[in-house]
């Protein structure tokens, strides 16, 4: 393959890679997610292999060289590339070498190496030890490499004048570089670029903070200046060095001390000096004075003395901080110059689609950017770019998803504590229809559901009970398996209600349901019928204590609303010994919250000695027991008397359930030596049953009451039941002919 080739391949093969590796942060190694990530990886690399015998990723300073060469500018700035050297920068690697006959297990180990925190690396020895512990034979780290390049062809070549080169320059890392400064004027021309450089270059400087001498630093730092200060338009100087010398003015004393001592007074027409001096805090400009001129020193006046009385007199001169910046905002300068970075950024972050959440470098700018965008009170871009990242909580992809939930976390975070809540509830609405719809436990899932739950903790205790609902409600049918979720998701809506029920809120909500003192019992009811089984047992116990008709109608109201979660603890209060009344309400109750599924929780109540608990019972089936409430009433029928049984027998006839036929019959046919005095009534409601019912199975028996009134019948039955008999068998006769039209 050619180098071009080569390179191509190399960077869609980092595509995948980086992919895996995000992935093995979100999901366990054995998902079919992973599993498939690693085998394309896979493929990619053998594919590869089939043309050359390895494949060598090297880190040189900002840029990344395949197989000795460097990529060209527009891949160097790909997402995957520059996601990769951060990774080798982390982990302290320069070179990773991928050698032919590299197995696949190999790779996976690989991945899962790089998709660890640094710091757990070097815990454990770090990742060239890991690596030899995990036998990579074919994955070779921070080999050495020395490759012959031919005059004219260097790591930067073919890519003209880059940043990178212009950095390095400017920081004195490669002073030796020959740089065209009338070409670096030309681009010189946009100050966002100049800025933009002379902060990149004060990073590589004070990345050598340590093991390079403040003094050198310093010079490096001027000699920047200096070159900044011939190759910007004069037009921006002025911006440009207000910029500059707020940057400087944030440094450590020493540094700023070293740099004013050398010649840049002349620096930007003069103005960076003041700049720098005009923006030191009045702390950091003790210290500063007080190791340029130390007190004691009867010496002869230096140049540290001089210094000292030139910034003393730019101090006097310019005033504190407020001052200048007032003579900022009238000359324009550097706030216009950072507001058009601001504002292009901005609309970069905007216009970019769901693939801004991929992009670390973009998504780790936005809480900067949206702080910025507070500080000058712009509400209309930040809540722009807020809801850019809210809405990512609804993209179609899990990983888009998870980043944006994990960049909303750090907005909110880096909001003023005060704001924090104000932000959460303006934006509540759609975080609850998010934590409704969302399948993936994520970190910041868990962080914004706790979020939500410390809102309607401060509506409680506010007593804006129905700003709670909506929270409340979410959690709660989680909690309640009305949602289907994993088990993470709800164990932690379960933990959430848990602690909403804890503390004082329970009794903030009781007060008002039971006193109405805010005229918002009905809201406080809503909120407790939201809050799972430790409010409810509160209720049943008060439904049992109550005399007072009227509140025990509001508990069973609210009760009834909590809806089919209640069933399990109303099932554990139906106990012999408790009164008939409160009976009779639980029976009531699993009438309004239960279903078919939970119809057989009321066999007890119909099999109960008091006839109004089992009356009530009764109702409750026929309400709410669909297909399962003819094999329950007829389980009780031969345990229950004689006056019941009628009632359950009238039940069965309206239900229409044919599987009561034969003991219809039997209970019929069978008549008792001894006939209690209910006993016509019985066999009435029985005939009458079997009539509704219309089974032909039942015309035998029906025949035998109905023809059991003539002179010669032994035993006949009483003449209600013959007349019932009688309609029965005209219904099914009638029933019969109509079936065979």
């Amino acid at each position: 393959m050619t180098n071009v080739e080569i390179q191509q391949k190399a960077v869609d093969t980092l595509v995948t890679m980086n992919t895996a590796i995000k992935n093995l942060r979100l999901y366990p190694a054995t998902s079919a997610m992973i599993v498939q990530t690693v085998d394309k990886l896979y493929e990619a690399f053998l594919e590869i292999f089939a043309n050359e015998d390895s494949l060598i990723f090297a880190k040189s300073e900002r840029s990344l060289l395949i197989c000795g060469d460097a990529l060209p500018q527009k891949d160097q700035e790909r997402l995957a590339v520059t996601a990769f050297l951060d990774l080798m920068l982390n982990f302290g690697v320069r070179r990773i070498t991928f050698e032919k006959g590299m197995k696949k297990e190999e790779l996976t180990t690989f991945v899962d190496l790089m998709s660890k925190k640094p710091e757990t690396i070097r815990n454990k020895g770090g990742l060239q030890a890991l690596a030899a512990e995990g036998r990579l034979e074919h994955i070779i780290l921070n080999q050495k490499v020395y490759v012959a390049s031919d005059h004219g062809h260097q790591v930067m070549a073919g890519l003209d004048i880059k940043d990178d080169q212009i950095i390095q320059y400017l920081a004195a890392a490669y002073p030796e570089q020959d740089i065209d400064l009338e070409r670096v004027r030309d681009m010189a021309k946009d100050a966002n670029w100049i800025m933009r450089i002379f902060q990149s270059g004060m990073t590589q400087i004070q990345q050598n903070r340590g093991s390079v001498d403040n003094g050198l630093l310093s010079e490096h730092m001027v000699r920047m200046l200096g070159i900044l200060d011939k190759v910007a338009d004069e037009a921006d100087q002025d911006g440009i060095s207000q910029f500059i010398g707020k940057s400087i003015a944030d440094l450590d004393p020493d540094l700023i001390r070293l740099i004013l001592r050398q010649k840049i007074q002349d620096l930007f027409g003069g103005n960076l000096y003041q700049y720098i001096v005009s923006q030191i805090d009045d702390a950091k400009y003790e210290a500063v004075t007080r190791q340029m001129h130390l007190p004691g020193d009867d010496g002869p006046a230096d140049d540290s003395q001089a210094g000292t009385s030139t910034m003393g007199a730019t101090k006097k001169t310019y005033g504190r901080r407020s001052q200048v910046e007032s003579s900022l905002e009238e000359q324009g300068g550097q706030k216009e110059i950072q507001a058009r970075l601001l504002d292009k950024q901005v609309q970069q972050i905007l216009n970019t689609g769901e693939d801004a959440f991929s992009d670390p470098l973009m998504t780790a700018s936005l809480p900067d950017v949206i702080r910025q965008l507070a500080v000058r009170n712009d509400q209309e871009q930040t809540d722009a770019l807020i809801d850019k990242v809210v809405n990512g909580l609804f993209s179609a992809n899990p990983e888009i998803r998870v980043q944006a939930a994990a960049s909303l976390v750090e907005i909110i975070d880096d909001f003023p504590v005060e704001r924090q809540p104000e932000l959460v509830r303006n934006l509540s609405k759609r975080l609850i229809e998010w934590v409704r719809r969302e399948e993936t436990a994520s970190r910041s899932y868990k962080i914004i559901c706790h979020r939500l739950k410390d809102l309607a903790q401060d509506d409680i205790r506010r007593e804006r009970f129905d700003d709670a609902l909506p929270v409340l409600d979410v959690f709660n049918r989680i909690h309640a398996g009305g949602l289907e979720k994993n088990d993470t998701v709800h164990a932690l809506a379960s933990e959430i209600i848990s602690e909403l029920t804890s503390g004082d809120l329970l009794n903030i909500l009781f007060e008002e349901f039971n006193t109405d003192a805010k005229k918002k019992r009905l809201e406080a009811g809503r909120a407790l019928a939201r809050l799972g089984e430790v409010p409810l047992n509160r209720l049943l116990d008060m439904l049992r204590e109550h005399n007072d008709s009227n509140e025990r109608v509001r508990i069973l109201q609210l009760v009834t609303d909590i809806g089919q979660t209640a069933v399990p603890v109303i099932r554990a209060r139906i106990k012999e010994d408790e009164p008939w009344y409160y009976l009779r309400n639980l029976a009531y109750l699993l009438g309004r919250v239960g279903s078919e599924a939970t119809v057989n929780t009321l066999k007890p109540l119909l099999l109960h000695n008091n006839n109004r608990v089992r009356q009530e019972a009764l109702k409750s089936v026929h309400r709410i027991g669909g297909n399962e409430r003819g094999p329950l009433l007829l389980s009780v029928l031969p345990r229950i008397d004689v006056s019941f049984k009628i009632n359950v027998i009238e039940m069965l006839g309206i239900l229409q359930f044919a599987g009561a036929v034969e003991p219809l019959v039997k209970e019929l046919t069978d008549r008792p030596l001894r006939e209690s005095p209910s006993r016509a009534d019985l066999e009435e409601k029985i005939c009458t049953a079997l009539g509704h019912i219309g089974a032909p199975e039942a015309i035998p028996a029906l025949s035998k009451v109905s023809r059991s009134g003539g002179f010669f019948s032994v035993r006949p039955y009483p003449e209600k039941a013959r007349i019932a008999a009688g309609k029965a068998l005209s219904a099914i006769k009638r029933r019969q002919a109509e079936a065979k039209r």
